[in-house]
């Protein structure tokens, strides 16, 4: 009020009267005697509260990455249980279809050897089926891998979702997860495919052993006894034992047939396990490792920011009793 217009005639009384010159007299005082300490303490008190930012900030982080890790060690043995069932439930599934196949094969074998049995033309047409079955057998890996490796990619996917909503707004992500899951379906099917093409031969080598002369009972050694027999049996008016050594060759031929497919079976059900273990399963175990070097890596660097945090409050201490020192001074 001292210094507006309108009191301009009791402005020295209203000056006396606010005590402010008291003020002043007490805060250049304070200043004279203590200006010094309270300029260092006020330096002192802003870089404390930095460093205390710094710890704040130190261990927010540092407890983050330590709920990650927690997580995905609890997590990741339901992740390598459903990974290695994908894997062996997978070996079943090979074994089945396959048996599946070959039974189809072994089904018309019998007719088919009392039809074409010392034909011309009985090599051709086993040939020409068995090329069939063949494919059939290799379109029916090709889907069976699909399906497998969309399993693995779902499992991952699961436990991604997971890992996200469990950690909230955290921004560290699994990157192996991440690109396991763009690059995973493309490449592991593309060797996948390139195998099941190799392996394709194999199974038309069921057909490979049924060489011209096994068709040919004239040419067959394991059949020429039969026929010699067959032969006389006829030149002494003995047809029943001809039609005798005749169905005793196809049955042989029969069993021989299956024989070879079970040995071909056997052969083909092998290779694509083979496949699974190759394209399939150890490149599970690549990406488990991974996750595994990723944990550890998170694991490490969140005792270092545990170990940095220390520190710094050590030297914040030792800081704050310097300054104690030099103020007493």
């Amino acid at each position: 009020m001292s210094t507006q217009n309108e009191y301009s005639d009791y402005s020295d009384e209203l000056w006396s009267l606010s005590g402010v010159e008291k003020v002043y007299n007490l805060i250049t005082k304070e200043i004279v005697k203590t200006g010094y300490q309270k300029r260092v303490l006020t330096i002192c008190n802003g870089v404390v509260n930095f460093i205390d930012d710094i710890i704040r900030s130190l261990k927010t982080h540092q407890k983050s990455l330590e709920v990650q890790v927690r997580f995905m060690n609890d997590e990741l043995p339901n992740l390598e249980k459903k990974l290695q069932k994908i894997s062996k439930e997978g070996n079943q599934r090979i074994e089945r279809k396959c048996k599946g196949k070959f039974d189809k094969i072994r089904g018309w074998i019998p007719r088919f050897v009392d039809d074409y049995l010392g034909k011309d033309n009985a090599q051709l047409e086993y040939q020409r089926r068995i090329n069939k079955e063949t494919e059939d057998i290799q379109k029916e890996m090709k889907g069976l891998f699909q399906e497998l490796v969309n399993e693995v990619k779902e499992a991952l996917k699961e436990f991604e979702k997971e890992y996200m909503y469990d950690m909230g707004t955290i921004k560290i992500d699994p990157p192996e997860i991440n690109n396991f899951q763009k690059d995973y379906a493309d490449d592991t099917l593309k060797y996948v495919s390139m195998g099941l093409g190799a392996t394709s031969a194999i199974a038309m080598g069921i057909a490979a052993f049924a060489g011209a002369n096994f068709w040919n009972p004239i040419g067959w050694v394991a059949g020429i006894a039969s026929v010699v027999v067959g032969i006389f049996g006829w030149l002494f008016g003995s047809g029943n034992d001809e039609r005798r050594a005749w169905q005793r060759q196809k049955q042989e031929a029969k069993d021989l047939l299956y024989r070879k497919l079970h040995t071909s079976e056997n052969e083909i059900v092998k290779s694509y396990q083979d496949l699974l273990q190759k394209y399939i399963t150890s490149r599970q175990n690549e990406e488990l490792k991974r996750i595994k070097t990723y944990i550890n890596q998170l694991s490490k660097i969140s005792n270092e920011l545990y170990i940095f945090g220390i520190q710094l409050l050590k030297e914040q201490n030792v800081k704050l009793i310097s300054v104690r020192d030099l103020m007493a001074k």
